[in-house]
């Protein structure tokens, strides 16, 4: 016989537990994109095909850190 409040109970959690993990996931994302901005203007990058570094998505900032990187080496 099936408890389902148990089961509710028991869903519930595993969603707060995703919500939690995604927010983490986000947070370090930020972080890492905020690192990737301060080594970019270090290189002295300040924009990206007239974007300015700040109004890039990470994923843009780490193709292009990774790009200059190459050049640079």
């Amino acid at each position: 016989m099936n408890d389902w409040g148990s089961q509710r109970i028991l869903f519930g959690k595993k969603v707060i537990a995703l919500g939690i993990l995604y927010e983490k996931v986000q947070l370090t994302q930020e972080l890492k994109r905020q690192m990737m901005i301060r080594q970019l203007l270090d290189m002295g990058i300040t924009e990206y095909e007239g974007t300015s570094v700040y109004d890039l998505d990470y994923y843009t900032l780490r193709r292009l850190l990774a790009t200059q990187k190459l050049t640079r080496s």
